[in-house]
This record gives structure tokens, C-alpha cells and sequence, in this order.
């Protein structure tokens, strides 16, 4: 039977597991400091995500990321404006196995750990963040059966509250 019936269930836990593990990034040395985003743009908040990501490197969980914040132009940055795009992208996380069979199951809930601590961080930044994660294989393979996956396009749409 599933324990998180109802997509509002499955939202509010993925929520609670995204700030319980940005609470414990904190506790092992991570200063992402909270930021006032609607009046002080989003440059010290990408900052703290690239020292989230940093975290997730050191320990081990994900090979190697990269933050793309390019989309971001503070002359833009208002809740009436566009959602300005920010791309991470990590390789090898730990629960990517986890991620991809919860996804085939076709269930809503993913053990991203990754994507959902740097959404608890940009709402605790007070942004909004829409977050998709895509699986991607870094080679090109003619059949798809031999699709392997070994890399997370996470896409976040952010507006300030």
C-alpha cells in the first residue's frame, strides 16, 4: 500500500526531506545564510547553493556539479516579472538508482536529496522555485534500451515572494 496517497501527502514530505537535509548540511559546516531575496536579488543566494552543492561534492554524494545562474538579470527580478531560470546540474548522485525506479513506477516522489535541499534553501530565501529534474545520459546511445542515465539536469524556475 502507499503511505503517501495524495499528492498534496507526497509534495509536504518531499518538502520536509528537502529542509531536514539542508538542516543537517548546516550541522556538518554548510553557511548558506539565509537571504532576503526580493530586495537583495539572487547573487548570495546562488552563492549559498553553490556551498550546498560544494557539500554534496565533499561528502562524496554527487561526483561533480555545475550552477548555471546566467538567466539572472535583477532588473528583471520582481513576483510580476518573467521566473528567471537557474540549471544545475550534478553527476552520480547517491540515489540516482532510487530515482530513476521511483520514476518508472511512475510515482511522484523521488529521494532527490539534492534538488530538494537547494529548494528548501530558495524558499527559505523567500523564492518561490518550481524544480524538474531531468535524467540524462551523458553519451548518445542509438537504442534506447541502452539508455544509462548517470547525471541530474535540475531546472529551477525562481521568483522572488
Amino acid at each position: 500500500k502507499n503511505l503517501l496517497q495524495k499528492d498534496s501527502e507526497r509534495i509536504a514530505f518531499q518538502q520536509a526531506m528537502g529542509q531536514q537535509v539542508l538542516l543537517t548540511l548546516r550541522e556538518i559546516g554548510v553557511k548558506a545564510g539565509k537571504i532576503d531575496a526580493p530586495s537583495q536579488g539572487l547573487e548570495k543566494v546562488l552563492e549559498g547553493c553553490d556551498q550546498i552543492l560544494q557539500k554534496f561534492k565533499e561528502s562524496g554524494f554527487i561526483e561533480k556539479y555545475t550552477l548555471d545562474g546566467s538567466d539572472y538579470d535583477s532588473r528583471y527580478w520582481g513576483p510580476d516579472s518573467p521566473p528567471t531560470s537557474v540549471t544545475v546540474t550534478f553527476d552520480s548522485p547517491a540515489t540516482l538508482g532510487g530515482c530513476l525506479i521511483m520514476t518508472q513506477e511512475a510515482g511522484s516522489f523521488r529521494p532527490d536529496y539534492v534538488g530538494q535541499a537547494l529548494v528548501a534553501y530558495f524558499e527559505e530565501c523567500k523564492v518561490n522555485a518550481e524544480y524538474t529534474p531531468y535524467f540524462v545520459d551523458k553519451e548518445y546511445r542509438p537504442n534506447p534500451d541502452d539508455y544509462q542515465p548517470s547525471q541530474v539536469l535540475g531546472q529551477f524556475n525562481l521568483r522572488p515572494k
